[in-house]
């Protein structure tokens, strides 16, 4: 029983004392930006502070934050959108991007064309034109034209 708490919490016991291995294992700093900032989206270098880890929608250029518009993509001028998203999210459904970073799990994502990296996917990924780069995918996996990288 120690042996696997000591495996999956990346401790050493040594007489009741705790030592930490990987800091990392307990605080996982990949959710937040270089300043610190969690729950921000960046789209092409314009941040979205506080936004909720519920969900995120890209539709017709237009992007929604739990159903509610948030910013007209037709007004910008650079076409190639990347995305970064810093925190958990509960969807993410992009009809079209190049690339899309979530730092942070995502449970159900659904992407039409473009790239996604994210740490783990709790549930399903669709993919029709692009990739998934996951550390681990919980559910169905669906990539029509790309590749699972897993």
């Amino acid at each position: 029983m120690f042996e696997y708490l000591k495996k999956i919490l990346n401790i050493n016991i040594f007489e009741n004392k705790k030592e930490i291995k990987n800091e990392d294992n307990i605080k996982n700093k990949n959710d937040k930006n270089s300043a610190g900032v969690k729950n921000q989206i960046i789209i092409n270098g314009k941040k979205y502070n506080n936004i909720s880890s519920g969900n995120f929608t890209i539709s017709n250029n237009k992007i929604y934050i739990n159903g509610s518009l948030i910013e007209n993509l037709n007004n910008i001028e650079e076409k190639n959108i990347k995305i970064e998203i810093y925190g958990d999210k509960n969807f993410i459904s992009i009809d079209s991007c190049e690339t899309v970073t979530v730092n942070g799990n995502v449970y159900n994502i659904k992407l039409t064309n473009g790239t996604i990296n994210c740490n783990d996917v709790g549930n399903d990924v669709t993919i029709t034109n692009g990739d998934i780069n996951a550390n681990k995918i919980s559910g169905k996996c669906n990539v029509i034209n790309g590749d699972i990288k897993c």
